[in-house]
């Protein structure tokens, strides 16, 4: 194998390897703000349900 291809393959194999890490760092992070969404979400139709029954009162 030439020289160059050797270098270039490398580099392919780094970048897929720091590409993947990427996505699974960026994925992780994204599950945790929906997570975090999804919880203040349900905490806020709780307030509203519990404001809703002391209006009702």
């Amino acid at each position: 194998m030439k020289k160059s291809l050797k270098i270039g393959l490398i580099a392919l194999i780094v970048l897929t390897i720091l590409n993947t890490i990427a996505i699974i760092f960026i994925y992780s992070r994204a599950t945790d703000a929906f997570d975090d969404l999804y919880k203040k979400t349900i905490n806020s139709q709780a307030e509203i349900e519990k404001i809703k029954t002391q209006l009702q009162k």
